[in-house]
C-alpha cells in the first residue's frame, strides 16, 4: 500500500494532485528518509519538521506533508498543504486501511508489550504473512506510520500500543480498530499521570477494547480483578517446553500463544515455532565479560519488572543489582523506590545505583543488613563496578529508559 502515486496519496488527504511519481515509504524522522520517500513535517515540542525540508530533499524525498501556513521554499519537493500534519497522518492511515484491511491485532500493557508482540510475530509468521510495527513504534503518530508503510498484501497487521495518559489508546484504536486486542498487565508505569494509580492505568489500557470491531478481547489472568476488563477472556496457563524460565517471559509467551490460537493455530503448530523465539534487545539479555555474567535489562523499569529481574538472577556467585531511578511515578514514587529497595535486599547481595530517588531505594535495601552505594552518574558507577566484580558474579543492569543504562557496557570496555 505504501507504493502509491503522489496523486493517489493526495486524494487520501482530500486534495487533488497530478503527480504520478511513486512514493516508496513514509517518514516523520528526516534522518530516515530514503529516495522516493514522503516526509511528514510534524511540529513537536523540541523541533519543527519544516526546518528539515532541504535535508529530506537532499536525501531523495519526492514529497512532504506540510502545514498550510508554511511559506518557505519547496526545495524541489511536491508539497501537500494541510491544516494539521499529525491529523493528516492519522486520516491517511485510516482511509488506506479501509481500502484493503488485514486482521488487526493490537497489544498493550504496562510491561512486556514488545516482547509479546515479537513472540506473537514468531508464532504467526510461519502460517501467515504478518506486518508488525517496528521497534517500539507504539504511539498515536508511529502507529499510523506503520499502517502507511506496510505492503498491503498482509494477512495480519500486528501492533503494539503504548500510552502515557488516558485517551491515548482510544485515539489509536479510532484510527486502527483491532479485531483482536490483548492487555498483558497493569503496573506502575507512567503512574504519575494517574491520580487513582493502578485503577486509572487499567481504565486507560481498557480503551483498547473500545471499538465495536474488536470481537476478541484477551487479558492476563490477574487482570480479571479489574472491573474495566469485565467481558474480556483471560488466557490459559499451560505447560510448554520453552527456551527460557523467567516468569515474565513465560507470561509473554502464553499471551502470544493465546493470540495464535485465536488465529486458528494448533498446539503442534505453536510448538514448532518455539525454537525460533528470541528476546528483544535490552530485555534480560545475558552477556559474559571476563567471567562475569551481566544481565542487560536496561530497556525500562517499574517495581514489578524490577522484581521479576531480581528474582531471575540465578547462579552461585555474588548477585549485584545496578539500578537507576524509575521516572513518572508521581505521588507513588517514594513507595515504588522503597519497594524496589526491599526486593533488592531479598534477591541481591550488593546494590549500586544512581538517580535522585536512589536514597529511598538504598535505605530500604540497607534494612536487610546489606551494603550499597549511590553514585552521581553512570560513568562513575561503571568505573567502581569494574573495579570490584569477580569471575562468577551476576550483575543486573536496570533503570527507566530515560537513564540509558545500556551505556554502562561501553564504559566497562
Amino acid at each position: 500500500m505504501k507504493r502509491l502515486k503522489i496523486a493517489e496519496f493526495a486524494e487520501l488527504l482530500g486534495m487533488k494532485n497530478e503527480s504520478f511519481l511513486q512514493i516508496i515509504g513514509y517518514e516523520i524522522d528526516s534522518r530516515n528518509v530514503q529516495a522516493g520517500g514522503c516526509f511528514f513535517a510534524l511540529k513537536g515540542a523540541r523541533t519543527d519538521g519544516h526546518k528539515y525540508l532541504r535535508e529530506v530533499a537532499d536525501l531523495g524525498a519526492i514529497c512532504a506533508v506540510v502545514n498550510v501556513d508554511y511559506k518557505g521554499p519547496d526545495f524541489g519537493l511536491e508539497l501537500l498543504r494541510v491544516e494539521d500534519v499529525g491529523a493528516s497522518l492519522q486520516i491517511a492511515a485510516a482511509k488506506l486501511l479501509e481500502k484493503k484491511r488485514p486482521v488487526v491485532i493490537a497489544i498493550t500493557g504496562s510491561l512486556g508489550k514488545t516482547t509479546t508482540k515479537e513472540f506473537t510475530y514468531t508464532l504467526l509468521s510461519k502460517r501467515f504473512k504478518v506486518f508488525r510495527s517496528p521497534g517500539n513504534y507504539n504511539t498515536e503518530i508511529t502507529i499510523p506510520l506503520t499502517v502507511l508503510n506496510r505492503e498491503g498484501d498482509e494477512d495480519i497487521l500486528l501492533l503494539e500500543m503504548g500510552m502515557t495518559r488516558e485517551g491515548h489508546i482510544e485515539e489509536m484504536v479510532q484510527v486502527v480498530p483491532p479485531d483482536i486486542a490483548l492487555v498483558t498487565n497493569v503496573d506502575y508505569v507512567h503512574v504519575g499521570n494517574f491520580k487513582d494509580g493502578l485503577e486509572g492505568i487499567a481504565r486507560a489500557k481498557s480503551e483498547i477494547f473500545s471499538q465495536a470491531r474488536t470481537k476478541v478481547k484477551l487479558i492476563e489472568p490477574s487482570l480479571v480483578n479489574y472491573e474495566v476488563f469485565s467481558g474480556a477472556k483471560a488466557f490459559e496457563i499451560e505447560e510448554w517446553d520453552l527456551p527460557f524460565s523467567e516468569e515474565h517471559f513465560v507470561k509473554d509467551f502464553l499471551a502470544a500463544a493465546a493470540i495464535a490460537k485465536e488465529m486458528g493455530m494448533t498446539r503442534d503448530e505453536i510448538e514448532e515455532r518455539i525454537p525460533h523465539l528470541k528476546r528483544p534487545q535490552m530485555r534480560f539479555e545475558k552477556v559474559e565479560i571476563d567471567g562475569v555474567t551481566y544481565i542487560n535489562d536496561a530497556y525500562n523499569a517499574s517495581p514489578t519488572s524490577t522484581k521479576f529481574a531480581l528474582q531471575s538472577m540465578q547462579g552461585k556467585g555474588r548477585k549485584i543489582a545496578v539500578l537507576g531511578q524509575m521516572v513518572q511515578m508521581g505521588d507513588f514514587s517514594s513507595e515504588a523506590h522503597r519497594q524496589v529497595g526491599e526486593d533488592a535486599g531479598t534477591f541481591a547481595d550488593l546494590l549500586l545505583c544512581t538517580g535522585e530517588r536512589c536514597e529511598e531505594m538504598l535505605r530500604a535495601f540497607s534494612s536487610s543488613g546489606k551494603k550499597g552505594e549511590i553514585f552521581p552518574d553512570l560513568r562513575l558507577l561503571a568505573k567502581h563496578l569494574k573495579s570490584i566484580v569477580q569471575p562468577g558474579d551476576i550483575v543486573l543492569v536496570k533503570a527507566s529508559r530515560a537513564y540509558e543504562f545500556e551505556k554502562i557496557f561501553s564504559y566497562l570496555s
